[in-house]
């Protein structure tokens, strides 16, 4: 997150989109991504399908994430067809929202998520929050959305050893940012497959 965050500030381009380091984007995802921008000015946000390579050489394909519209952004969602470059956005949206969390959130009260502090710590729920793990980065997200808490909290009487889920693997940085930028603005989603994504 730490390095993402950085890299956002630094970005001087109108529209920002992540691509990981395994990742690739098809020949033709510029031409699609700026086809749609002109023909939807109303939108800062667009999402699209993409392709699954697979070690073996077998393909699979995620459409187009299209979580229902409200009045303003979309309806509360836990997941989703989202990788990090399936999706684009104007640096209009960033520059009005942020971007992810400081690489350190001192002091955060984690009390509501049951996510205790460090044996060292005086108070038992207060505790720093450090983006370079998952955990804590899902704990910052969901002191900051309340709502998704009821995706991303383990049940407790089934698994009592377990505290919360990461956002997604290894920390959920794209539905993150996805999300976050959703509850104010619309995604349009494009039912292509533009980007593609190497398996592991």
């Amino acid at each position: 997150m730490i390095a993402l965050g950085t890299g956002m500030k630094k970005a001087r381009g109108e529209w920002i989109l992540f691509l990981d380091a395994d990742d690739e984007l098809e020949p033709f995802y510029l031409e699609r991504v700026n086809e749609a921008i002109e023909k939807y000015p109303e939108y800062k946000m667009f999402n699209f399908g993409c392709r699954y390579i697979y070690k073996d050489g077998t393909q699979s394909t995620r459409d187009a994430f299209k979580p229902k519209e409200l009045e303003e952004g979309h309806e509360v969602f836990g997941g989703g067809n989202i990788v990090n470059g399936t999706f684009v956005f104007n640096r209009s949206i960033y520059e009005a929202l942020g971007g992810y969390p400081p690489a350190v959130v001192k002091n955060v009260d984690c009390t509501e998520i049951n996510y205790p502090a460090h044996k060292e710590q005086e108070k038992p729920y207060i505790r720093d929050l450090h983006m370079n793990t998952p955990f804590d980065f899902s704990a910052a997200a969901q002191i900051e959305f309340p709502e998704i808490r009821q995706f991303f909290m383990v049940d407790h009487e089934a698994e009592p050893a377990k505290i919360l889920k990461e956002l997604g693997n290894p920390y959920g940085n794209d539905f993150y940012l996805f999300y976050k930028y959703t509850r104010k603005y619309h995604s349009k989603p494009i039912d292509e497959y533009l980007y593609v994504v190497h398996a592991r």
